[in-house]
């Protein structure tokens, strides 16, 4: 039978608890978040990451004066100058990218976007490492409200809505009323954060490799690897200076 992740948190196995999952194309490194055992990155995906991503071969489409008019709103990365971002916002958390743009980001760093119900698992609760770098950035920002695009596929006449979730920076009554809207996904607005999740395949075939020292072939999971340490990363978007090159 497969080891499942579910199987492996509930069993305590220290190494699954410890444990990293990096993808070792882009080096982004996926832990444990929340009660639901998903893998959520480290930190905040910043403006550096997504500069790397917009030049790439595969994805130059989305550079700032190259993206199509009918894939965005006219918003599109207007905080950067001549194509790049500024020095001082390389390490800022990601915002303001279109539906088409988010999807494909999350995929180049090697999961998917997230489920509703997968943020409100690591969103919604309060001493949740995710939800308080949310809230920071809110504040620092003076945004009164957080959108992030979701997979989920919710039906509708208009085809270019997609699922958001959205996060009141306060614990509210209004925070829980307005968990899931939708949006026009050629929308790009500064309060639209960027956020994405491993599946659930990628880490159950990661972790059973890891606890059961398998080998075999090469398959779609070759680039994904299981890092240990010794205790938490305590690394936000406001220290991850260090975690980047800035090179063009």
């Amino acid at each position: 039978p497969r080891f499942s992740r579910l199987q492996a948190i509930q069993s305590g196995v220290s190494a699954v608890d410890a444990s990293i999952i990096r993808q070792r194309d882009t080096g982004m490194e996926f832990a444990i978040a929340g009660s639901r055992g998903c893998y959520f990155p480290q930190r905040m995906i910043t403006n550096q990451d997504y500069y790397k991503f917009v030049n790439e071969a595969n994805y130059r489409r989305w550079r700032p004066g190259v993206i199509p008019l009918n894939k965005h709103d006219g918003g599109y990365l207007q905080h950067w100058f001549q194509g790049k971002p500024l020095v001082g916002d390389y390490d800022m958390p990601l915002c303001g990218i279109p539906f088409e743009a988010a999807q494909e980001l999350a995929s180049w760093l090697g999961g998917s976007l997230p489920s509703v119900a997968e943020l409100s698992g690591i969103l919604c609760e309060d001493d949740g490492e995710l939800l308080r770098e949310c809230r920071a950035y809110a504040s620092e920002t003076g945004l009164e409200v957080l959108q992030f695009w979701c997979r989920d596929n919710i039906y509708s006449r208009e085809g270019n809505l997609r699922t958001m979730f959205r996060l009141m920076p306060e614990i509210s009554e209004l925070a829980y009323q307005m968990t899931t809207i939708r949006r026009p996904g050629h929308y790009c607005f500064p309060h639209y954060l960027f956020m994405v999740v491993l599946q659930p395949q990628v880490v159950d075939v990661v972790l059973e490799r890891s606890t059961r020292s398998m080998g075999g072939g090469r398959s779609g999971y070759d680039s994904f690897s299981q890092v240990s340490r010794s205790g938490p990363d305590q690394s936000s978007w406001r220290d991850s200076e260090d975690m980047h090159s800035s090179g063009d």
